[in-house]
């Protein structure tokens, strides 16, 4: 929201980035690491997968292990408690 500080802002705008410009790329990889029909998988599962892979390959401002905690977490809540274990 608004009440964020700047850095939090800038993250989420490298994130956003880093994802649409290998959007592909980031695509493939996590297709290969999931069973089953990855294009199957519901939309926000899908985005908060696809922005922690670009965190952890694409951009050196968090650690992976925080950026993949956060996108665990964040499906958890937000999506379903099951969704946690497959981002992971």
């Amino acid at each position: 929201g608004e009440s964020q500080p700047p850095a939090v802002h800038a993250l989420a705008h490298a994130i956003n980035d880093a994802v649409l410009r290998r959007w592909l790329t980031l695509d493939h990889l996590l297709a290969r690491h999931i069973d089953g029909d990855a294009a199957a998988i519901e939309a926000p599962l899908r985005a908060a997968m696809l922005a922690a892979a670009a965190q952890v390959l694409l951009l050196d401002r968090v650690p992976a292990y925080a950026a993949i905690n956060h996108a665990v977490q964040w499906c958890k809540v937000n999506i379903r408690p099951g969704a946690g274990a497959l981002a992971n």
